[in-house]
């Protein structure tokens, strides 16, 4: 995904079985950017499932891949399952230019 700056998106996980029906996970997930320069992630407080991801500054240009990990296992052992975004962060682009004027006054000859 592009990720302009001054932007921000929510990501949302849900594990699936192999059939790509939601299963349940144990444990909260655990989310990670293999590029904090260029993204940021913050998890959300009220649900685990979710994070938000933005770019870390005006000057961060450049690719990474925001992973999320969840424990399948649903008993006391552990079965890292981890899914990616690759995250793309751009610069805003020049899209248009505006012209104004002045209110007319008279012409003294002086400025061209």
């Amino acid at each position: 995904m592009i990720l302009k700056q001054g932007q921000k998106v929510l990501l949302e996980v849900q594990a699936l079985d192999e059939d790509g029906n939601p299963e349940p996970f144990d444990g909260a997930v655990v989310f990670n950017s293999s590029q904090p320069n260029f993204v940021t992630v913050t998890p959300s407080e009220s649900d685990s499932s979710k994070a938000w991801v933005r770019p870390t500054s005006p000057f961060a240009i450049g690719a990474s891949t925001v992973t999320a990990a969840v424990d399948a296992d649903l008993g006391p052992g552990e079965t890292l399952v981890v899914g990616q975004l690759d995250v793309q962060t751009e610069n805003k682009q020049v899209t248009v230019v505006n012209i104004t004027a002045g209110a007319p006054e008279p012409d003294d000859g002086l400025n061209p």
